[in-house]
């Protein structure tokens, strides 16, 4: 309903959504996607709001944390100003295929496992290193995340059908 606006997401977020929103006239910011991460990025000036791929929202003009029914009431002055529906709405999101898996790993093997993924990287394809190792490909990308809490990695691939997006997530468990 903005244009303009600053908006926070989640590295783990599809890219699609990102292209989408800024095709809408939004600047994007990518953060880490845990929710001290979150929170502090949606306190950066002049984020309007921040989400993650999990369907949670933070308003930091309201407060700075995640808040369910802020989000609807939100959503519904939304709906209501743009004269639609949410079946209007959901029609026209992008498209998009995104798997995500878990790979438990000894606590000790988490570094030596990172350490490798980022060397066998082709030096020509595009690496982010902001949270994990986020490999990119034309159209494509497989993010390679550690778990803080637990001993295990995140694997999320998304590319433009599931057969490739879940091939790009079985590929990176193997590696790992």
């Amino acid at each position: 309903t903005e244009r303009g606006v600053t908006l926070a997401v989640s590295l783990s977020a599809p890219s699609s959504l990102e292209d989408a929103l800024v095709g809408l006239g939004a600047r994007v910011v990518r953060t880490k996607s845990d929710i001290r991460q979150m929170v502090q990025s949606s306190r950066a000036s002049g984020v309007r709001m921040a989400g993650d791929d999990m369907g949670r929202f933070v308003f930091p003009a309201f407060h700075p944390g995640f808040d369910a029914a802020f989000t609807c009431g939100n959503m519904i002055a939304m709906l209501r100003q743009l004269g639609v529906g949410i079946a209007d709405v959901v029609s026209e999101l992008p498209k998009f295929s995104m798997v995500h898996e878990q790979v438990r790993v000894p606590w000790e093997s988490k570094g030596m496992v990172m350490r490798q993924i980022a060397e066998v990287a082709d030096p020509n394809q595009r690496v982010e290193f902001l949270e994990g190792i986020k490999l990119f490909d034309e159209s494509s990308w497989v993010l390679v995340l550690p778990d803080s809490l637990e001993p295990l990695f995140h694997v999320y691939a998304e590319s433009g059908d599931d057969r490739d997006s879940r091939r790009l997530a079985n590929q990176m468990v193997d590696r790992i």
